[in-house]
């Protein structure tokens, strides 16, 4: 035996074995409860198809694939007005027989016969009074468009597309289209494939579809519907108006990814929009950003290395405006999960998870300090609280503490972000090679050691014969 051949064949498994453990693969969920209740979807702000005193067609305009046009037939008397509110991301462009039209605002007083139009311009959020992702815009093609959908009251009124189409409560698409479902317990998910858009939709479906099953915590509608975007939507790849259950998405969005948008935008359909109150209104994209990328990591979508990264990464980031009064600033994706993970952490430390604090906040209007209090609760002491309180309240840069891939720390960030891309070949390749070095040299002793007994019996053999 070769004891060179051994010890190099050991040290070449040795070095792949630690690298092996930056590769994806699935950590323990933390939560695995499926959605038992599901609510109904909103019924605001349209009843839809043919219900309701009122119809309304919607189309695409002809002379502007930009705007949106839709015609009311009142089809029986109403008992009340017919009132309209255009969403931030839609202008109005013009109207007919409505009472009044002031801004985002419409009217009317109708009679059964009566026929109405309305036409409004996708614009920017910002343009309409929005105060986040204000540069974010729906789009439209040539033959197709994705729109907010107007909010409707008083009189019972339901909206249908004029050809192809799917109305949604807060997203309507107009257009040829496919539809892509998983069912998840009581959900269903649903994407809205239109024909301009590329997309593979298996690996978002398991993807959302087995993040819906663990992640047991918020309040999960029947029904949860993705409009998907052929084009860019600029400010924003992924948005969940209202947090409620329609969600607009870009298709080329991938879910391999720390940042796995598909599941981000899920985790606000489980939102109430409560967390917003004093010194708290980042936790709604902090907590959907750190839940994308640990149901990534539980689902072995990324390494733990990837993982680690991305919070080391969101760790560095130098923000323009405090954490405490961050809504859907930068600041609030990046310093908040890391704020988030930590907390985490600490908490399955003490047999509790974020996810039992995040539904606490999530049944009723927060702050900071009542957030602060779910912890303390479940045992997080002064030290970790005012760690945390140092970031949110003054602006002291977080600690990622990498949990998986502390030995590697050393390592530039981006690259220990692509790690188990970079490394996953180099690894199989030393530990085959190791593993044939290691194992040729075993089987080489063993036969050693059965050609020495089979020579002592030959020996023993002779010595009889000879007496």
């Amino acid at each position: 035996m070769n004891g060179y051949r051994l010890l190099f064949g050991l040290l070449l498994v040795a070095i792949a074995i630690p690298l092996a453990a930056l590769q994806p693969a699935a950590v323990p969920s933390q939560t695995a409860t499926a959605p038992q209740q599901c609510q109904p979807t909103p019924d605001r702000p349209v009843a839809g198809g043919d219900d309701g005193a009122i119809s309304g067609t919607v189309a695409q305009a002809t002379e502007n694939q930009s705007i949106v046009e839709i015609t009311y037939t009142v089809r029986e008397q109403p008992s009340d007005t017919l009132e309209i509110e255009l969403p931030p991301g839609a202008t109005l462009v013009n109207q007919s027989g409505f009472d009044s039209a002031d801004g985002q605002y419409l009217y009317a007083w109708v009679q059964r016969g009566d026929q109405l139009t309305l036409r409004y311009l996708l614009t920017k959020r910002g343009r309409g009074g929005a105060t986040s992702f204000k540069n974010m815009s729906y789009v439209a093609g040539a033959d197709w468009m994705i729109a907010p959908t107007p909010a409707h009251s008083g009189a019972d009124t339901g909206l249908q597309p004029a050809d192809s189409g799917v109305i949604g409560t807060n997203i309507l698409y107009l257009g040829n289209y496919t539809t892509q479902t998983r069912e998840a317990d009581c959900q269903n998910i649903t994407l809205v494939v239109p024909a301009a858009a590329d997309l593979n939709p298996e690996p978002k479906l398991k993807s959302l579809a087995r993040a819906a099953r663990s992640f047991s915590v918020g309040n999960p509608y029947s029904t949860v519907r993705y409009f998907v975007s052929p084009q860019p939507i600029t400010a924003a790849a992924g948005f969940t108006p209202q947090s409620e259950n329609n969600v607009l998405i870009e298709d080329d969005l991938q879910v391999h990814s720390a940042w796995n948008a598909w599941v981000h935008e899920y985790i606000h359909t489980r939102q109430t929009g409560e967390a917003v109150g004093q010194n708290f209104t980042w936790f709604q994209e902090a907590s959907a950003t750190y839940y994308a990328a640990r149901l990534s990591l539980e689902q072995g979508l990324i390494s733990p290395a990837a993982y680690d990264a991305a919070l080391a990464q969101n760790a560095q980031y130098d923000p323009s405006t405090d954490l405490a009064t961050a809504n859907a600033d930068e600041v609030a994706y990046r310093w908040g999960a890391v704020v988030l993970a930590r907390l985490d952490t600490a908490l399955v430390q003490r047999g509790h998870t974020l996810a039992g604090v995040f539904d606490a906040v999530n049944r009723e209007s927060t702050t900071y300090a009542d957030f602060e209090s779910q912890l303390a609760q479940r045992g997080l002491n002064d030290s970790q609280l005012n760690k945390t309180r140092a970031t949110v309240l003054d602006d002291d840069r977080p600690d990622p503490a990498l949990a998986y891939t502390s030995p590697w720390q050393w390592l530039p960030r981006p690259l220990l972000a692509q790690w188990s891309l970079l490394s996953m070949v180099p690894t199989f390749l030393l530990g085959v090679i190791g593993s044939i070095l290691v194992g040729d040299e075993l089987l080489t002793w063993l036969s050693g050691i059965r050609g020495a007994g089979h020579d002592d019996d030959s020996e023993a053999d002779a010595t009889a014969d000879d007496d």
